[in-house]
C-alpha cells in the first residue's frame, strides 16, 4: 500500500476501526527514538491504498490512537509534547483534551470495562525535558478521566511532594516515581477504575488500587532483587485481568498472578542475572535523590 506521512518518516502507532476494518488511523514520527517531533495523524478509509492527514494535531508524534468500541466516530490520540485529542467523526478533526498538564502525555489507555474511562501517562524523558525539569513536579504524571476526556484527575498529586520533608522512612523509588513522570504502558482492571498497573521507566512495575491515593510496587522482590531500577516497557493482561505479563529491558518476559486483594505475585522469571547486579546507592531523603539524578550517576543498571 502507499505510506503515510513524508520521506524519512515512521509509523510510531496504529489503530484500525473495529467497524470497518477499511479505516484505518496511524500515528506519525520523524525519528526512530521515542521523540515529540511527528506529522501528527493521518487516516485511510481504503484500507491503505489513499492517506489524508488528520487535522487538529500539529508537528508532534502520535504514540496512541484509542477507537470507541461502541462509538468509532469516537476516537482519542495522544501527542507527545502537545496532549490529549479527541475526534467525534473517525479520525477527521481533532479537537484538545484537559489543559496544560496533559502535554507530554505519551500514551492512552481505555477500560475494556468502560469505554468513558480514559488513562493518560506521560513521558517527560521522551518528551525531551532536562533532568531538572523532569524532577521539578511540574510537568507530566498520571492523569484518569472518567467521562470520555471532559474532565481529568492527577493520580500522582500525592506524591509529588513526598520526601520534601525528608522523612526517616524515605523510599527511594517512590520518590523517583513521582518526580520522574515516565511511565511506559498502564493497566487499568475493568471492574475497577481505581485499580491500575503501571510500568516505570526506571522503577518496574508499580499499581495503585485506591485511584491514587497509595502506590506501591508491585512484587518488587521477585521482579528485581535487590530493588534495583529497571525499565519496564511492555504490559499485558488476561482477558480476565487475573494474569499481568510484563516485559522487561535486559531482563525478559514476567507473569504474574492477581491475588484475590489485587497484589501480583510474578512466576514467570529466571532472576539468575539480576541477582549478580548491586542495588546501588539508596538516597535517604529527597535532597540526597535529587543530588544522585542531577550528577548524572543515576543508572537504570538495565
Amino acid at each position: 500500500k502507499n505510506k503515510p506521512g513524508g520521506v524519512g518518516t515512521l509509523i510510531k502507532s496504529i489503530a484500525v476501526d473495529p467497524k470497518d476494518s477499511r479505516h484505518v488511523l496511524v500515528g506519525i514520527s520523524k525519528e526512530t527514538a521515542e521523540t515529540p517531533d511527528g506529522e501528527g495523524l493521518w487516516e485511510s478509509r481504503d484500507q491503505g491504498q489513499s492517506w489524508t492527514r488528520a487535522q487538529g494535531i500539529g508537528n508532534f508524534a502520535v504514540y496512541s490512537i484509542l477507537f470507541n468500541p461502541d462509538n468509532s466516530n469516537i476516537v482519542y490520540a495522544s501527542a507527545l509534547g502537545s496532549g490529549v485529542f479527541k475526534s467525534n467523526d473517525g479520525g477527521r478533526n481533532f479537537t484538545p483534551l484537559g489543559d496544560s498538564s496533559l502535554k507530554y502525555t505519551y500514551r492512552l489507555t481505555m477500560s475494556a470495562g468502560d469505554s468513558n474511562v480514559l488513562v493518560a501517562i506521560s513521558n517527560v524523558f521522551f518528551a525531551q525535558l532536562s533532568l531538572e525539569e523532569q524532577i521539578s513536579g511540574k510537568n507530566g504524571g498520571i492523569f484518569q478521566s472518567k467521562n470520555g476526556g471532559e474532565t481529568w484527575t492527577e493520580l500522582t498529586s500525592g506524591i509529588r511532594k513526598y520526601g520534601e520533608d525528608q522523612p526517616v522512612d524515605f523510599i527511594g523509588w517512590l520518590y523517583n516515581f513521582g518526580h520522574m513522570p515516565n511511565y511506559e504502558m498502564v493497566l487499568i482492571d475493568p471492574k475497577d477504575a481505581n485499580h491500575l498497573i503501571v510500568s516505570h521507566h526506571g522503577e518496574n512495575v508499580a499499581g495503585t488500587r485506591d485511584g491514587g491515593v497509595t502506590w506501591e510496587k508491585e512484587g518488587a522482590e521477585q521482579m528485581v532483587p535487590g530493588n534495583i531500577h529497571n525499565y519496564a516497557y511492555c504490559l499485558g493482561t488476561s482477558a480476565s485481568f487475573n494474569k499481568i505479563y510484563a516485559c522487561t529491558c535486559g531482563r525478559g518476559l514476567f507473569r504474574g498472578i492477581l491475588s484475590k486483594d489485587k497484589k501480583i505475585t510474578w512466576d514467570f522469571v529466571d532472576t539468575a542475572y539480576a541477582k549478580e547486579l548491586k542495588p546501588g546507592l539508596q538516597p535517604r531523603n529527597a535532597q540526597e535523590a535529587r543530588q544522585f539524578i542531577m550528577s548524572g550517576a543515576y543508572n537504570h543498571q538495565h
